[in-house]
């Protein structure tokens, strides 16, 4: 879990991903209104595990996961 933003608890998530040779990392961080859906979020991404990452071509720095690329 991450921590508090606007009164809501946080979901983070750290990954690396690598773009034409270089490696990069990220952290996707959302909001949510109940510890559960924390919880959630964390769980559907497990360490280790494969996911789909969204990166910018022009900046390769620049990247999103998609829950629904998972």
């Amino acid at each position: 879990m991450g921590g508090w933003v606007w009164n809501y608890l946080t979901a983070e998530v750290a990954y690396t991903y690598d773009f034409e040779g270089q490696t990069y990392r990220g952290i996707d961080s959302k909001p949510f209104l109940t510890e559960t859906s924390v919880k959630e979020r964390v769980e559907h991404y497990r360490a280790g595990g494969a996911v789909r990452v969204r990166v910018n071509p022009v900046q390769p720095q620049k990247s999103v996961l998609k829950q629904a690329d998972r």
